[in-house]
């Protein structure tokens, strides 16, 4: 009776965490700021044109730029899924995805010590999980990473066979052409070998992951650009023209935002820390060597960038079950034990307030699109609008998605796309100096406008502003998200004394920075 309701705990336990948790990422997808749109064109165009794997296809104001589009399967395997199932299925695998990766990393945590430890730590860990709900690539390097992790865990301790670990360097090469974060499999394998030579009992295992090592390394050669594709993590950021919020430190970040989930970052890292330290202590090299270089590796890529937090947090939850099974002093004694605080846990899940989580409200919770994501698209092919467009970063996926070829983007959301100077001699420029912009107004002959409202950047504001004010620009269209403005000539005459929006319609609601 004890051990059936265990099972029924923990397998009832595993289902409400992962519902729980796509609840998360259950947030409409917005493809005015988010890079997906781009993802599907890519996978729609790349066949046609396997230039855009290797120039910046979609601009023309850089269109021979090189760019190594490292991500090209991921943009394949989403437009397939977006043909099937439309932007409700591809957001329902989106969320299948990081539901397996926590679901492995769960059960890696469950094994390590016991159903109430994985399941206290997965409630905590739930925001860090699901930081980046928008549609991305790297939601298959979350899973590869989970995988990568169970196996190799399990071989080490011989819980599996040698026949766990050969095919992880099929998945690398598959892993290669999905999201640059392919480096993890490679960088996992050395951590358990240098575990295996730590331990004369195991250099038989050691014999082995080297070999898995080589052939996983030799994967990653296994994509359309060779070793510069291999090699793409460490040259991506040396023409970074763009400073990102995701890109940036938590110590930047936490001196300038106040946001709960940096807060959770530092107690989670202490509690890691601690967790590891305490069991080298009692156990020395035994606690993990593995674990201990992984917890150090992957607690450095959260320090360095808003963006691997949900890395951090997948991880952290295997991670700190481990330690502790070490420390054996939160060991469940017994069956009771487990279900108890199984019981626990979803009990605190229920009497927590959503908030404290940072769980999208229940009205703001849909798959798909936000309703009226397409309007702005919409009115420039409805009204024939011409180009060129000067756009903004955020909305350049938007743009490519909707409107490309007919038109082509200034920028878009890829700075690795452009070069430095583009963004620091041109795009920042025109947008914080008149005569600049005049320049480049005459230079590229723009004709149109296209811009995400909520660009939050100095010289974003400023430029709405001005643009606003200046009589030779007319805004035709308004929403949530985007403002069209047409210049004021004869191509655009008729567009303008039908929509033109006027001046007083427009509020500043808060001064510019």
């Amino acid at each position: 009776m004890v051990k059936s309701l265990v099972r029924w705990a923990r397998w009832g336990w595993l289902v409400l965490l992962l519902g729980y948790c796509a609840l998360f990422f259950a947030e409409p997808i917005n493809l005015t700021t988010a890079d997906l749109g781009r993802h599907l064109k890519n996978g729609q165009l790349v066949w046609q044109h396997p230039e855009l794997l290797s120039t910046n296809f979609y601009s023309y104001t850089e269109p021979t730029h090189p760019f190594l589009n490292h991500h090209w399967a991921s943009g394949m395997v989403f437009f397939l899924i977006w043909r099937l199932g439309g932007f409700a299925g591809l957001h329902l695998f989106f969320i299948a995805l990081n539901l397996a990766a926590l679901a492995i990393a769960w059960r890696c945590a469950e094994e390590r010590a016991g159903v109430g430890v994985a399941a206290w730590l997965s409630i905590l860990l739930l925001p860090l999980l699901a930081i980046r709900a928008e549609v991305r690539p790297e939601a298959f390097s979350l899973l590869f990473t989970s995988v990568f992790f169970q196996r190799l865990l399990r071989f080490r301790d011989q819980r599996a066979s040698q026949r766990s670990v050969w095919w992880l360097p099929l998945l690398e090469a598959v892993w290669v052409n999905l999201h640059s974060y392919f480096f993890l499999g490679p960088a996992l394998i050395a951590a358990f070998l240098v575990d295996s030579l730590c331990s004369p009992a195991r250099r038989g295992q050691a014999r082995v992951l080297a070999v898995v090592l080589s052939l996983a390394m030799l994967a990653t050669l296994l994509n359309p650009f060779g070793i510069t594709g291999a090699l793409v993590p460490l040259t991506i950021f040396q023409e970074y023209g763009y400073r990102l919020f995701e890109n940036q430190t938590i110590p930047f970040l936490l001196a300038r935002f106040q946001m709960p989930a940096l807060w959770l970052f530092l107690g989670v890292f202490m509690a890691l820390a601690l967790s590891l330290g305490g069991a080298w202590a009692r156990v020395g090299k035994s606690a993990g060597v593995a674990e201990t270089l992984i917890a150090v590796g992957v607690s450095a890529m959260g320090w360095v960038a808003y963006r691997n937090l949900a890395l951090f947090g997948l991880l952290a939850l295997p991670l700190i079950a481990s330690a502790l099974g070490v420390l054996r002093a939160v060991r469940p004694r017994n069956d009771r034990f487990f279900a108890l605080a199984a019981v626990l846990s979803l009990a605190l899940v229920i009497a927590v307030p959503s908030t404290v989580w940072s769980l999208p409200p229940a009205s703001g919770r849909r798959l798909g699109l936000e309703p009226g994501d397409g309007e702005a698209a919409a009115f420039i092919r409805q009204q024939h609008l011409e180009g060129p467009i000067f756009n903004n970063y955020d909305i350049g996926g938007y743009l490519i998605f909707h409107l490309f070829p007919e038109h082509r983007v200034f920028v878009d959301n890829r700075p690795e796309a452009y070069s430095a100077a583009f963004f620091r001699e041109l795009y920042i420029p025109m947008q914080e100096d008149d005569a600049v912009w005049r320049e480049a107004e005459a230079r590229f002959g723009l004709n149109m406008i296209v811009f995400h409202r909520h660009d939050l950047t100095p010289w974003g504001q400023r430029f709405m502003i001005a643009r606003v004010d200046d009589p030779a620009w007319a805004p035709v269209f308004a929403d949530r998200d985007t403002l069209i403005l047409l210049k004021r000539n004869v191509r655009n005459r008729s567009a303008i004394d039908r929509f033109e929006i006027p001046r007083s319609a427009f509020h500043v609601t808060r001064a510019s920075p």
